[in-house]
């Protein structure tokens, strides 16, 4: 998906704003990936429960992207 600059990051200009979504099936896999990445990856903002409807988080590769990981939360 294509978004507006990440509010989680400081404004440095112009540049991908995006981030690649990775779906998953469902809350638990996410709480599992999270559990296997989170103390070993650049965070940009931690497992959560969103209004939107996804439970997800966000992290940044090698390269620099921001990989969202999300499946529906367990509430909707």
């Amino acid at each position: 998906m294509f978004a507006a600059p990440n509010a989680h990051l400081e404004w440095k200009g112009p540049k991908l704003t995006g981030q690649l979504y990775i779906g998953l099936e469902t809350a638990e896999e996410v709480d599992a990936l999270w559990a296997k990445v989170k103390d070993r990856a650049n965070v940009i903002y931690a497992v959560d429960d969103f209004v939107y409807g996804a439970r997800e988080f966000g992290i940044c590769d090698d390269n620099g992207y921001a990989l969202a990981f999300g499946a529906p939360s367990k509430t909707t």
